[in-house]
């Protein structure tokens, strides 16, 4: 009798251990998705004030990276008292990390000139959701119900429902050959897997280290400081390509001018967005935190499939409410759709 009341009370303290567990992840993942949102709508406002070509988001891609990283050394610092310790495997994963997040980014440019960029983001984000869904339930042996099933399948639609009555208007008057949209479609494929490929690395990593609260935290610096150090040197790459090619911007400008009145609109662009890069950079790098502290305990067909149903959902939100941003009937049909099966992940 006294041993089964002794191992009735370890159970007990286990399960009471694996929900207090739980719930804290959840909280994680509750604040990653906040923060997310947060960072979503500082990003916006740089990009207004910045341009979106390719070099400015490349400079801004370098600048909130270096940022990010910075403010990580100092939180670890004044955490620990002590330099992080960078180990090998999260210095060759976080750089794996940051080169897929740069290739996908740069790939987002070369969509501009093939095909939809909303069709790019759907790739995107499929990708973010179902390769660690897949990855979870194959190579982890997750959990999987029939719940969680039909969450994926309405998550899949709502995603491509704003698609639907865009496609026509998108193509209208564009004869597109088959060539060019081939290698749109190959190019819509490598951005669905590399996105994947970047949870499944943030989630492989943060479950190996999922006991060293100070290694993830150095696997966020890592992370950040690896996507500023890519960015730049792909910025550095175009600028070189382009002056090869013996394309410059603002060819008809005189030399004075252009220091006059380029140089000038540059730097005043960034000194009125630097406020906001850093809060972008801060709210990116923790919520990438938060996101390692949760999928350290939480399965990774669940986490994903909330991050990304929750990003839409909120985003969405956040640019109704402050960018009057007015969406489709058929949006606000794939946003309620989205809500419903973000909720069925948790059954």
């Amino acid at each position: 009798m006294a041993a089964i009341v002794i191992t009735s009370a370890k159970a007990i303290r286990g399960i009471t251990a694996f929900a207090q567990d739980t719930f804290v992840s959840y909280m994680f993942v509750l604040a990653a998705l906040i923060l997310l949102v947060m960072y979503f709508t500082a990003n916006k406002i740089v990009q207004k004030r910045l341009g979106s070509g390719t070099e400015e988001a490349l400079t801004y891609s370098c600048l909130r990276g270096f940022v990010s990283a910075l403010i990580f050394f100092v939180i670890y610092v004044i955490m620990y008292r002590a330099l992080p310790a960078i180990t090998p495997y999260s210095l060759w994963m976080s750089a794996l990390l940051a080169l897929c997040v740069c290739a996908y980014t740069l790939l987002g440019f070369r969509i501009l000139s093939l095909g939809s960029l909303s069709i790019f983001t759907v790739f995107l984000m499929l990708g973010g959701m179902i390769i660690p869904y897949l990855y979870g339930v194959i190579w982890l042996n997750e959990g999987i119900n029939v719940f969680r099933i039909v969450g994926i399948v309405l998550m899949v639609i709502s995603l491509f429902l704003p698609l639907i009555g865009t496609r026509k208007s998108e193509t209208a008057g564009e004869k597109t050959g088959v060539k060019k949209r081939i290698i749109f479609g190959v190019i819509c494929f490598a951005v669905f897997m590399l996105n994947g490929i970047v949870s499944v690395i943030s989630k492989t990593h943060a479950l190996k280290m999922s006991d060293q609260r100070p290694v993830l935290i150095t696997f966020v610096m890592l992370c950040t400081l690896s996507n500023g150090v890519l960015s730049l040197i792909s910025l550095i790459a175009i600028k070189l390509f382009a002056r090869i090619r013996g394309r410059k911007d603002k060819e008809s400008a005189s030399p004075e001018t252009e220091k006059e009145s380029g140089s000038g609109v540059a730097l005043a662009a960034f000194r009125s967005a630097f406020v906001f890069i850093v809060l972008a950079a801060a709210f990116d790098g923790i919520s990438f935190m938060f996101q390692q502290f949760g999928a350290s305990k939480l399965p990774a067909s669940v986490m994903y499939p909330i991050q990304t149903g929750g990003s839409i959902v909120l985003t969405a939100l956040v640019g109704f409410l402050l960018f009057k941003e007015k969406p489709t009937k058929i949006a606000l049909i794939g946003l309620a759709i989205t809500f419903a099966a973000t909720f069925l992940f948790l059954f």
